[in-house]
């Protein structure tokens, strides 16, 4: 009896471990851009209302958060 895979399974097998580590490292750039986006959005906010940045308990003045956003 043949055990071999036909068909497209066949052809990703050898490539599998590559596969799932680019979707692993996609899965990672998509939480990393969302939390950027978010990050910026606070310091677009902060710099609209001239208030200082608080970032996890850590206050950045109106020319750090300008400097943070380069």
């Amino acid at each position: 009896m043949n055990k071999k895979q036909k068909g497209l399974w066949a052809i990703l097998a050898p490539v599998k471990t590559t596969i799932l580590l680019g979707m692993g490292i996609n899965a990672l750039s998509v939480v990393l851009k969302t939390a950027s986006l978010v990050l910026l959005s606070y310091a677009l906010v902060a710099l609209y209302e001239q208030k200082e940045l608080t970032v996890f308990g850590v206050d950045l003045s109106l020319t750090n958060t300008i400097l943070s956003l380069a």
